[in-house]
């Protein structure tokens, strides 16, 4: 049991980093030089556990259509059509329910990653920022309650997860940001 919640744990790791990878990606934040490391980096969350592997994958990038609900991407398909696409195609492969879990969590972690990036956030598909602050709390503590009691113990390791990425990111962040502005005379 303890060695199932272990690999349950690396596979939400390196599956966030990917998916953190995707996103600094499709905000021109991150070049393709280490794709192939990230491909690698998933190809071992996959290798743990496909099935939640591809089902945050794919759920991530369900959610992420949603700020481009109009935009039309590389098949020609709007924002709504890939959702739509991505939605059936994770419910008749993992199931409804199992895959609705892992959107309703992505869903959870952006709510809470545009809370924590209000401060940084220059583009305006923040949704605190578009729908306020208070708002986007509740949503965000009511999917909480709703995925434990989904799935108590996946929903326990993806948040310790998350919270030790978004910490590393944090402090990368704070370490790049001392670096460009070294100065001698900072404390």
């Amino acid at each position: 049991m303890l060695i199932k919640l272990f690999s349950l744990f690396f596979v939400y790791i390196f599956t966030g980093i990917v998916i953190k990878y995707l996103d600094d990606f499709t905000d021109r934040e991150a070049n393709m030089d280490n794709f192939p490391y990230f491909i690698m980096l998933f190809s071992c969350a996959a290798l743990i556990n496909t099935e939640v592997a591809v089902c945050l994958l794919w759920a991530a990038y369900g959610i992420g259509m949603t700020p481009n609900l109009k935009i039309r991407y590389a098949y020609n398909l709007s924002g709504v059509m890939e959702l739509a696409v991505i939605f059936i195609a994770g419910s008749l492969v993992f199931g409804l329910l199992n895959f609705l879990y892992y959107l309703i969590l992505m869903l959870f972690i952006q709510l809470t990653d545009d809370l924590i990036d209000i401060p940084i956030d220059k583009f305006d598909n923040n949704y605190a920022k578009r729908f306020g602050t208070i708002e986007a709390l509740l949503i965000s503590l009511n999917l909480l309650l709703l995925l434990i009691y989904l799935n108590p113990y996946h929903t326990i390791i993806a948040i310790v997860a998350y919270t030790l990425l978004q910490c590393y990111y944090y402090y990368r962040r704070r370490v790049s940001d001392v670096q460009s502005n070294f100065s001698f005379f900072n404390s």
